[in-house]
Order: C-alpha cells, then structure tokens, then sequence
C-alpha cells in the first residue's frame, strides 16, 4: 500500500513537467507523503479565524465585505454519503454551522447584528474529503437566526457551494451561491480544528423563548406548546411544567405561567424556583402577600426566601424604595451555602463595591465568583478591558465538584477558539462550551428552526446534599477524602469554605467532621433526611 502511495505522489510531481511547464522532476526519497487520519469517521469541530474570514453580500449595486467568525462542524467519513472510488476520498456531511459577522454591511431591515446564520437543520449539507489530498468540497445551506422574535431568512438564494483543502486541522475553503443576479453570497473561510464539546449529561433547563416540539418522548407530558416557564430535560420531556411549578403558591386564577428565571431541584423532590421580572409581582391568595420576581419559592407553596432575604448580608444601597434585584440564577453547596445572582447589580455597603449582575454570590455576603472570574478561561474577542471588564451577566448556575462552575451568560460573546457562544450555550469556568443550546433541545426536535431559544434556569436531577462533595446524590469515601483534604483546625480560616466549611464559622475542623460524619450514608446510598433539607 504504501509503495502504490509513493508511485502515485511521483506521478503526480511528474505531471507539471509532463506538461511542458519546465518544472523539475521530483525525487522520490524527498516526497512528505500525507499522514492518514487517526481514525474515521469522526465529527470535527473547526472555529473559524475572523481575521481570514469573511463574507460578502451583493444585493442589487452594493457589494459589502464583512468580517466572520464561527463554528462549523463536518462528519468527516460519514459512510451514509456516497463519493466516487478514489484512495483516501470519504463522504461527509455538515453537522451544523454557526457564522457570525459582527458588523454586517449593508445594513437590511430584518436582519439584525451581529448576523448569525446558521445550518438550516431541514435540509442536510453534504460532501466528499480527499485525505492523502487534503481536497474538501461540501454545501452549506444557510439560514439567518438571530433570535427567537426575528429568524429571518437571508436575502440570497442557497445553497453555497464551498471546496479548498483540510490539511493538519486547518480548513481553508471558499464557496458561493453561484453566479445570481443581484442577490449572491461568497464566504472565505480559514479555520483550525478543536477539540469538540464534551456530550452532556441530563440536566433540567428552560429556554428564553418557547417552541412547539417536534416530539416528546412521554404522552402524558406532550403539551401542544412548551412556555419559557416549563422546566425541561435533555432527554426530551417536561419535569414541570408551569403551572405545575406555581399552582399550591395560590396564584388565582387561573394559575398565571410567569416564566422560569431560576430553579434549583432539592431533597424531597421539592424544586424552588424565582419567575420572570417581566412579572413583576403577584398576589398569592393562600399566604396572603405579594410575590416577587426576585424571591426563592418552591413548589410545595411557600416562600423559601424573599429577594430581601437572600441579599441582606450584602447591604444593597437602594436607589428606590422596596428595591427587588431580581434573582437570575440559584444553586446550593454540599455546605448549604445558598448561591445565586440577581438580575440588576447594586452597590453594597457591606463589601464597600459595585456587585455586578453577572457574579455569583453567596447567601453568606460574599462574591464566590465574579463575572471575569467565571469567564477568565475563555478568550472573548469583544471583550471590553478598560475600565472595568464587560459584565455577560449570569442566566444560569450549577456547581460541580472541584471549584467548576457550569453556567450561561445573559449576553453573548465572540470566543477566538469556539466563535460565536450564545446566552443559550452551557459553559464551563474551565474555559470549555459543555453544551450548545441546539443540543440542548435536540431530543424536542423543536419546528422552530432558530439558532438559539436561550438559557434561563439550569439545575441537575440530583438533589444537593451536606457533604455531598462530588455531587453524585450520596455522600461516602470519596467525599470524606475530599473533606480531609480541606482541614487546617479550629479558629484557622478555610482554604475552601464551599467545600469543608460546613457549619459556616470560616474554618475547617471536628465539628465540621462531626457533621460529615452523621451525613454518610454510603455509596448509591439513600441520604438522611437532615442532611437534604
């Protein structure tokens, strides 16, 4: 095999000459033959470089060239595509696209900025990939979708026809609509391959916009319409759906759906949660007072905490009376430490600082996180550095064991490795998108065909336990390992109060032993009742 290889590439550095072009020939025992793929077929994820990227956009006399940015994603090897029998041709098919030009010219009615267009998911791009010659040609049909309110669609006929070459991770390519009066599109495209996001496990969620689904696995749960409010899995079902959440909160009548801001699945079975601020505030008939977009309810019908409550130790400096800052995102610590954000920042008196909307904070007065600190591992384009860092806000929250945070933003941002993340993507404090939102509500199969339907309340099927360190639903040896690691004695401030600090005095001893030490159950184990409340 490798000799009928060397043959070929002599040929092929023989044809130039062949053809009169008075290229020399070229001698075997130099020729840097290519290096077969590690294994095929895989799916490739490619971020585009917008310093080498572009598209441009003719419409009528107007010619625009626009910078771009972006992700696309290619299943090289796909052996569902046919190609011709050539050595080293396989079949591929785009698995999505996601381009982004952040300063689109010229500027259209209905097509808003940044224009992000997307693979339209109803129809299937395919191509072939040549790896001994690096050779790439694919289609790709692109949709605008810039938001749920305004989808769009491009003002050019599709598809765009793209080819260059894919060599050592790099994709060069070029392609447009063919030659159209009045109406063409031609990208540039240079891109590096990175290593995809990870697969995600089932967490519960809401979206920013509702959608109609396509399919729900569950008939009992299949709503002709599933509302921001709803509480949802990954694997495709509705958990609760809004009515669920707030009908024994004695909201009448009927049972308002006020949307899903925050959610926080507990012990018991019991799920808190905080509505919308474009709710504003609403009567509860059986408790007798007023509930506000910025409380911690739960859907047994009480009130966990109020807005007051959960920032008291913080001091806000109102700037109006009955100031409620909203409450964005929520999740517990294995030491019962209450986390969250708010949908406003505030200044405290307590921390003598500004608290942006995007940290995240602790019920105990402190900032565990903030914004920049959330993102630091990502490397955001657009990134304002003077004189305070750009604030992405903080949609949705969950910890996860050793200091990882997974979250959403309230507003996007250009990322040089991943391009274009959206508030609707799952990140990770390591720096990595765990989720994009189309995967998120993939097992729905929404009718909707938008880019990205948000990401406004993330919590995990798992209820949060003392001393649940590893945040598997039981506490056993691998916490207690985790929790010894931690200890320094008595009166001797905590290296990590989220993890040891357990009967929050700020330090890491017996009595938080003795506490750890009641709450193991064991591996897989059911917990003890006080160690879930």
């Amino acid at each position: 095999m490798l000799a009928h290889r060397l043959f070929l590439a002599v040929i092929y550095a023989l044809i130039p000459t062949w053809l009169g072009t008075g290229v020399s020939p070229v001698r075997a025992e130099n020729l840097s033959l290519p290096i077969p793929p590690t294994h095929l077929p895989r799916h490739a994820n490619f971020v585009l470089d917008p310093a080498e990227s572009s598209v441009e956009l003719v419409l009528f006399t107007d010619s625009t060239e626009s910078r771009m940015g972006g992700v696309i994603q290619l299943h090289l090897g796909d052996p569902s595509v046919a190609v011709i029998a050539l050595e080293g041709m396989v079949g591929l098919s785009v698995d999505r696209a996601d381009l982004v030009a952040m300063d689109f010219e010229p500027d259209l009615p209905g097509i808003h900025e940044p224009l992000r267009m997307i693979q339209d998911p109803r129809v299937r791009g395919i191509g072939s990939w040549n790896w001994l010659t690096g050779k790439i040609s694919f289609e790709l049909h692109l949709i605008a979708a810039n938001s749920a309110a305004a989808p769009g669609n491009l003002p050019v006929p599709m598809p765009l026809r793209i080819s260059g070459s894919l060599s050592q991770g790099v994709l060069k390519v070029d392609g447009n609509n063919g030659n159209v009066a009045d109406g063409s599109m031609a990208v540039h495209v240079k891109a590096f391959e990175t290593p995809m996001p990870p697969q995600v496990v089932d967490v519960w969620f809401s979206t920013s916009a509702g959608f109609h689904p396509g399919r729900v696995s569950s008939d009992a749960t299949k709503p002709a319409y599933i509302s921001d409010g709803d509480l949802l899995s990954a694997r495709g079902y509705v958990v609760r759906t809004a009515r669920q959440l707030m009908g024994k909160l004695g909201v009448m009548p009927p049972t308002p759906d006020l949307g899903l801001d925050a959610v926080l699945f507990v012990h018991g079975g019991e799920t808190w949660f905080s509505f919308k601020a474009s709710a504003g505030q609403v009567w509860s008939e059986s408790l007798a007072t007023w509930l506000t977009h910025g409380d911690l309810l739960s859907d047994a019908g009480k009130i966990v905490m109020t807005n007051a409550d959960l920032l008291r130790r913080f001091d806000p400096a109102a700037t109006r009376s009955n100031m409620n800052y909203g409450l964005d995102a929520v999740y517990r610590g294995p030491n019962r430490d209450i986390v969250f954000s708010t949908d406003e920042g505030f200044f405290s008196r307590a921390l003598g600082r500004y608290v942006g909307h995007g940290d995240l904070l602790s019920l105990s007065g402190r900032v565990v996180r903030t914004n920049a600190e959330l993102l630091k591992n990502f490397k955001i384009q657009n990134a304002v550095s003077a004189p305070t860092p750009q604030d992405y806000g903080l949609d949705a929250v969950v910890l996860r064991p050793f200091g990882e945070v997974w979250f959403s933003t309230t507003i996007g941002f250009m990322d040089e490795r991943y391009g274009w993340v959206s508030d609707g993507d799952l990140l990770s404090s390591t720096g990595v998108v765990v989720a994009r939102n189309l995967a998120l509500v993939s097992a729905f199969q929404p009718t909707e065909h938008i880019a990205n339907f948000g990401l406004d309340a993330l919590t995990f099927p798992v209820p949060c336990l003392v001393g649940d360190f590893d945040y598997d639903g039981d506490v056993d040896a691998d916490d207690l390992e985790t929790f010894a690691g931690t200890m320094r004695g008595p009166a001797l401030a905590s290296e990590q109060p989220d993890i040891g600090d357990l009967d929050g005095d700020g330090d890491t001893d017996q009595t938080d032993f003795g506490i750890l030490q009641r709450c193991i159950s064991g591996a897989d184990e059911p917990a003890r009742p006080e160690c879930g409340d």
